[in-house]
């Protein structure tokens, strides 16, 4: 019992910080959009590539994603522990965006 209230403790302050980042971050965006529209419109159209959006390293760490998403429902449907796992994992990810979201202020 005394894991569960941790993982509902520590989830609620992720959650908290996620939520407030998130919503920094998109009014950002959209302050930046806003001004930058003007700029856009006389600029070339060309499409960025690869690298210049920074995506060019993406395709692998979906990939595993993919991998450890559906090694998890395996371990889901054949042993009920693994059950447990499941809420501590959703609180690293949202701590990764939440890490992904200060990084991106910078």
């Amino acid at each position: 019992m005394t894991l569960v209230i941790a993982a509902v403790v520590a989830g609620a302050v992720v959650a908290t910080a996620y939520v407030a980042l998130a919503v920094e971050s998109f009014r950002r965006v959209r302050r930046e959009l806003a001004s930058s529209a003007a700029h856009d419109a006389s600029a070339s159209s060309s499409t960025p590539g690869a690298d210049e959006l920074g995506t060019g390293s993406f395709a692998w760490r979906a990939g595993a994603g993919v991998i450890a998403s559906t090694c998890l429902i395996v371990a889901i449907s054949h042993a009920a522990s693994a059950w447990y796992i499941l809420p501590y994992l959703a609180i690293g990810s949202s701590l990764a965006v939440i890490t992904a979201f200060m990084l991106d202020r910078r």
